[in-house]
């Protein structure tokens, strides 16, 4: 097995973002295959069929007030064919219809993604503030994942807004469809600057993907997770970092990530695995 790694750096050319600090809200995706599913996968994906289409919703609550400088989405090329963000709760892009599962077209009497998406699009009180569109690029021969291609405007929002993502699945084109499931992420990186000029590091997820990981982390000696619950948002589960505890996390999680590379890599080259 060959490994690659790809390396990019982002600038951004406005002014008037100079010198003010600068949050992320991590938005990150569900990582059940279905419902009642918990056991993690070890990339922490949800799966997708590769024989027909599928789509993810979920969604929950913005931590500070701020307007946006820059979004990001990330999603495996090979299976993603869409996704938006709303600045709307859940109900009102997708009404009845449990979050968090994978759903096919049928579920809200549609045959294909194509007619969920224009369906969503047509009734929502106001369009997306962020579209990703799924983009791989062909070398002799063969179709490489590049990141997605992204359309959004200004978002200004106040804490405790909601925000809806939505996700379609699947085989990009027709002649893709096969047997099999695909591992898939749907996670939203969105920089805003925030109100109150703090800078500020913050996940959100969902309770059952939070119940699996505290089980791992507590079968794992000197490990104490905190996790803060939104009275705010059902299923929504919330923790952030302000300034000052920022950069011993980002240490050890960097170092965490290093030793755990290098440890499966020496265990592939004598034949073994930890995956």
């Amino acid at each position: 097995m060959e490994w690659y790694f790809e390396v990019s750096m982002h600038t951004l050319s406005k002014a008037d973002q100079a010198g003010k600090t600068l949050s992320k809200h991590y938005m990150w995706s569900p990582m059940a295959m279905a419902k009642g599913y918990q056991r993690l996968s070890a990339f922490e994906t949800f799966y997708v069929p590769m024989s027909g289409d599928t789509f993810m919703v979920y969604g929950g609550k913005m931590p500070f007030t701020g307007s946006t400088v820059h979004i990001n989405f990330h999603a495996h090329m090979g299976s993603f064919q869409e996704g938006y963000l709303f600045n709307l709760a859940t109900d009102a892009i997708a009404p009845n219809l449990e979050s968090q599962y994978s759903h096919t077209p049928a579920t809200l009497g549609f045959a294909s993604n194509k007619e969920v998406a224009k369906h969503m699009l047509r009734n929502a009180p106001q369009p997306p503030v962020c579209t990703a569109s799924g983009r791989r690029v062909n070398i002799s021969g063969v179709l490489f994942d590049r990141h997605a291609h992204m359309r959004c405007g200004e978002w200004r929002f106040a804490q405790g807004d909601p925000f809806t993502s939505v996700s379609f699945n699947g085989p990009p084109r027709p002649d893709e469809s096969r047997e099999g499931n695909e591992q898939q992420h749907a996670h939203w990186w969105v920089t805003y600057t925030a109100d109150d000029g703090q800078m500020s590091r913050f996940t959100t997820g969902y309770d059952e993907v939070v119940t699996a990981v505290i089980q791992e982390l507590k079968e794992m000696p000197s490990s104490t997770p905190a996790v803060m619950e939104d009275p705010g948002a059902q299923r929504l589960f919330s923790s952030h970092w302000r300034e000052g505890e920022l950069q011993p996390l980002l240490v050890a999680g960097a170092i965490g990530i290093m030793l755990t590379f290098f440890v499966r890599a020496a265990q592939r080259r004598r034949g073994h695995t930890l995956l």
